[in-house]
């Protein structure tokens, strides 16, 4: 099945999402095609959010890493390979997005042409396309991850899922053919679950 997966580099729930298909697709004839989604552009309004926080630095920063992935995928890279690499110095690695990430991880791939890909703002076109087309697709809900399944002609668009680990490679199927059978059911419209409940006995007491 082909399906697009929309993330963010900085997103952890995009990172959690996309390894969880990743595992499904070792037992699963399963197709990503990786859509680029900045939360900088998305932020600032269609234009690249100046940093002034910690937040909007990060979004900023992941901002510049979708730049040099779309143009590695452009150049014939496989854009997951490319995401994968900055999503692992990130989030297992615990290396905030930064000059000496984007060196590092190009010098790994072979791709150290490009470097210079971080600051221009080439692709931004490009990138503010595809949330358009995310917002297409999806409404009112805008965020990401993003899987959007496409069956037939059909293209059906849903947020989430939203996991709080990755499972493991034989949970990961299980959840893929769940949520494959229960998304392409024309008749399915959405299903909710409540927040965690918080745990402390300070947060179980009765309010005033």
């Amino acid at each position: 099945m082909d399906i697009g997966l929309y993330y963010d580099p900085s997103s952890p729930h995009s990172w959690v999402t996309s390894r969880w298909l990743v595992e499904a697709m070792k037992q699963r004839e399963i197709y990503i095609h990786w859509h680029p989604f900045s939360l900088s552009l998305l932020y600032g309004g269609g234009a690249v959010e100046q940093p002034h926080d910690e937040a909007s630095k990060e979004r900023f920063e992941a901002h510049r890493v979708l730049r040099v992935i779309e143009a590695a995928g452009l150049g014939g890279a496989d854009r997951g390979d490319v995401y994968t690499a900055f999503g692992y110095q990130y989030f297992v690695n615990k290396r905030l997005y930064g000059d000496d990430v984007i060196t590092d991880v190009l010098a790994e791939l072979g791709l150290e042409r490009l470097k210079d890909a971080a600051d221009s703002s080439a692709l931004d076109a490009d990138l503010n396309a595809s949330i358009r087309e995310a917002a297409f697709l999806l409404g009112d809900r805008l965020n990401v991850p993003m899987i959007v399944f496409e069956v037939g002609q059909k293209r059906i668009s849903y947020f989430g899922p939203i996991l709080t680990a990755v499972p493991t490679t034989e949970s990961s199927v299980r959840l893929w053919d769940s949520i494959a059978t229960l998304s392409t059911t024309s008749e399915f419209y959405e299903l909710v679950r409540p927040l965690p409940k918080e745990t402390s006995q300070e947060s179980s007491q009765p309010q005033a």
